[in-house]
């Protein structure tokens, strides 16, 4: 694992969990602290993107993954650092209508994905996070995204999208958000950017930099690394496995070994493979275990090389 190379090694770590930053998500993070919602009970996340994203920006990458690792792992380990609940099982469903049919692309629209949470005192919370990148060119945002918490006493309500402020132009409307990342100009004229989007680098080449020159560095316990994202990666890898089986999927948080499928020889986009082409190898990775691969062949959605570990990115109708 990352984590403990990491940590075998004493090098610095962080991923971009930059929504752990956002002084909304923070004012949350406090509001679910004092228990003024009371009892927490469920979680809806609502995020979307244009559908330019996938066709024209992000075309040569969008095909290898999905919107739900793409957007929702952001929402998922929000959903973690707000309330420190534990992930326990994933059911998930989506379409492949349009990027697949009117694009070639051969990826999700949209999924929906709902996790339940084990509480600290053993009962449950559930969130309902509902992802796509097939919105309409002319949406005002590049993300339309909001959160909303309910309990018992009380619900919090985030619209992620509008700010507070709207710009009117004759071509185009837009709400920006320039907590995110933007341009801002001292009193002398000079230019600087700041926003919750660039802060988990700024602090990570802060640590870098006390670290390379032996200075004391009380690190930000707020930064998402390599151990704190584990949660997201397990949500997200059930997810994968959620859209393949049609069922409710576990979370596996834990570094077991499993026996995973390992290519004998490269295969191509499109060929069959059955399960002869592979070997077996013992692996802490989230693979395709041979218990998992149910059927006698399946069509290769990606090319896989030789001795490369088959996973969910590689066939979704396992």
């Amino acid at each position: 694992m990352l984590e403990d190379k990491a940590k075998k090694k004493n090098i610095i770590n962080t991923v971009d969990f930059h929504k752990r930053f956002d002084i909304a998500n923070l004012y949350i993070k406090k509001t679910i602290f004092k228990k003024k919602l009371g009892n927490l009970l469920y979680s809806t996340v609502e995020y979307s993107q244009p559908i330019n994203i996938p066709t024209e920006k992000f075309k040569k990458w969008s095909k290898y993954t999905n919107i739900f690792n793409y957007l929702g792992v952001h929402y998922v380990d929000m959903i973690y650092f707000l309330t420190g609940f534990e992930p326990v099982s994933v059911y998930a469903s989506g379409s492949k209508d349009i990027l697949k049919k009117k694009y070639g692309i051969d990826t999700y629209d949209y999924i929906q994905a709902i996790i339940n949470w084990r509480k600290n005192d053993g009962s449950f919370f559930s969130s309902s996070i509902n992802v796509n990148w097939i919105d309409p060119l002319k949406s005002n945002s590049v993300s339309d995204q909001r959160i909303n918490f309910f309990g018992d006493e009380g619900k919090i309500k985030s619209d992620q999208t509008y700010r507070g402020i709207s710009l009117h132009l004759n071509n185009e409307f837009i709400n920006p958000n320039p907590y995110f990342s933007e341009e801002f100009y001292n009193a002398d004229g000079q230019s600087y950017h700041d926003g919750y989007g660039i802060k988990s680098f700024k602090l990570f080449l802060k640590e870098v930099f006390y670290k390379k020159n032996k200075i004391v560095y009380k690190k930000n316990e707020d930064q998402a690394n390599f151990k704190t994202s584990l949660i997201s990666v397990a949500v997200s890898e059930a997810v994968n496995q959620s859209l393949a089986s049609g069922n409710i999927e576990f979370v596996n948080k834990q570094k077991t070994t499993i026996s995973v499928l390992v290519s004998k020889k490269k295969k191509n986009k499109g060929e069959k493979i059955y399960l002869k082409d592979f070997n077996s190898a013992l692996s802490t990775n989230q693979g395709i275990s041979v218990k998992n691969f149910k059927r006698k062949s399946f069509l290769l959605k990606n090319d896989i090389k030789i001795n490369q570990m088959l996973d969910y990115s590689h066939i979704y109708d396992l």
